[in-house]
């Protein structure tokens, strides 16, 4: 699993991720998130970095799978 980023607390991570959490709650917030197609997730942490790491993987299997190459 991917761990948190480096030099950077377990405790200002869960700070942000809180903030983050709040602000995206907000009435106004969600009301123009919409507007804009937008509907955001608001995980913890961890869930963030179980999501980043099954990402990777189905990323890299389609592009093994389908052979792609960066031109």
């Amino acid at each position: 699993m991917c761990s948190r980023p480096r030099r950077v607390s377990p405790e200002i991570i869960t700070k942000v991720n809180a903030e983050l959490v709040r602000i995206l709650s907000l009435p106004d917030i969600k009301a123009k998130l919409s507007t804009q197609g937008a509907d955001p997730l608001t995980n913890t942490p961890q869930d963030t970095a179980k999501w980043l790491v099954a990402e990777n993987a189905r990323y890299a299997k389609l592009i093994k799978d389908t052979g792609f190459k960066l031109q």
